[in-house]
Formats: structure tokens, C-alpha cells, sequence
């Protein structure tokens, strides 16, 4: 698949994007564990994790835009 897009810019994305799991119970273990006490439930996850996720997106967006092609001039990445 040719984009002209930095195939490095992909990765930075993925990386720092599966690293947001907010909504689900079983996206991390941490909050496996917490789900496990039983003092909270799965539609507590989703009302925490939905903005959560709603901002993560807008701060890597706004990081991909801004911050990456800073490193690539600086570094030559």
C-alpha cells in the first residue's frame, strides 16, 4: 500500500493507541482486578472510559499533526 506517508508515523499510532483501554473491562488487568471486587461494574467502565477515549483520540491526533514530524525533522526519523 503506497501512501507516501512515513511508515513510522503507523506505528507511532498503533503503539500509543493500544495502550488506551478505557472502556472495556478486560482491555487492561488493572481493571480486571477491580472489576473482580465486585464494587463496580461494566457500565461503569464504559461512562469513565468513553470520554477517556474520546480525549485520548483528539491528544494522539493532535500529537501525529504536531509532534511527530518535529522528530522526523529533528532526527531524522
Amino acid at each position: 500500500m503506497k501512501t507516501g506517508i512515513n511508515p513510522l508515523y503507523w506505528v507511532l499510532i498503533t503503539g500509543a493507541s493500544s495502550l488506551l483501554g478505557f472502556i472495556l473491562v478486560i482491555q487492561t488487568m488493572p481493571g480486571v482486578i477491580v472489576y473482580g471486587t465486585g464494587k463496580l461494574t461494566a457500565l461503569d467502565f464504559i461512562k469513565a472510559g468513553v470520554p477517556l477515549t474520546l480525549a485520548s483520540i483528539v491528544v494522539i491526533a493532535m500529537a501525529a499533526r504536531f509532534w511527530w514530524p518535529f522528530l522526523e525533522k529533528s532526527f531524522g526519523l
